[in-house]
């Protein structure tokens, strides 16, 4: 089974939490297999300044949920050991299951949900943190070779858009088969936008979502 290469990236931890990156996701079998579903898909024009769901990737769930659960229970012990608070923390959020728990399996305690996602041309999407029901985040860019990357912010800056950020601004580069992972938590603020390019941005979205 292969795995990825995935690495902390040396972010302040006050401002932006704890994120990592990852590094040749899927095999070149996989990466072809995933393009080629790129042209059975076209996605409509912005609505809502969003991006739009593509198609299920079932085969590459097979085989990366339990390589994320695995990941995200050594995760957890990474943000305990920085202090760093996650939404699964927190009582007030509904999902104190995972207070706890934080060895999962994909359709006994949680879902692992992995698609290809496509921002359209003129998108530009405001920043926000990820919810609660998101237990871990894990994107990886596809399509094309140049395109903008997802936007990391730091700060009550929620519903702001990039260009309204008066602070530096990280990023995780866009490069094919790379990408980055974090689990949810208020200091996971991000952006996105494709107002640069002349193509439509595509990446795979694997998500772990709580069930209970």
């Amino acid at each position: 089974m292969k795995n990825f290469i995935i690495k902390k990236i040396d972010w302040d931890k006050e401002k932006h939490g704890l994120i990592w990156q990852c590094i040749d996701v899927f095999t070149q079998e996989e990466l072809d297999y995933i393009k080629g579903q790129i042209t059975t898909y076209v996605p409509p024009s912005p609505k809502g300044q969003t991006s739009f769901r593509g198609q299920s990737l079932p085969s590459i769930r097979d085989r990366l949920s339990p390589i994320v659960c695995d990941l995200y229970s050594s995760l957890r012990q990474e943000y305990k050991n920085e202090g760093v608070p996650v939404l699964a923390d927190n009582d007030a959020y509904g999902i104190s299951y995972y207070k706890h728990c934080w060895t999962l399996t994909h359709g006994l305690n949680c879902t692992v949900d992995i698609h290809l996602q496509a921002t359209a041309q003129g998108v530009n999407y405001s920043i926000h943190p990820d919810n609660e029901v998101k237990l871990l985040s894990f994107l990886t860019y596809i399509s094309p070779e140049e395109q903008e990357p997802t936007y990391f912010h730091q700060g009550d800056k929620e519903g702001l858009y990039k260009e309204q950020d008066p602070d530096p601004i990280k990023t995780v580069p866009w490069k094919v088969n790379t990408g980055y992972m974090f689990i949810a938590n208020d200091l996971s603020l991000h952006s996105y936008a494709n107002t640069k390019f002349n193509t439509n941005r595509w990446v795979v979205m694997c998500t772990i979502r709580a069930t209970r």
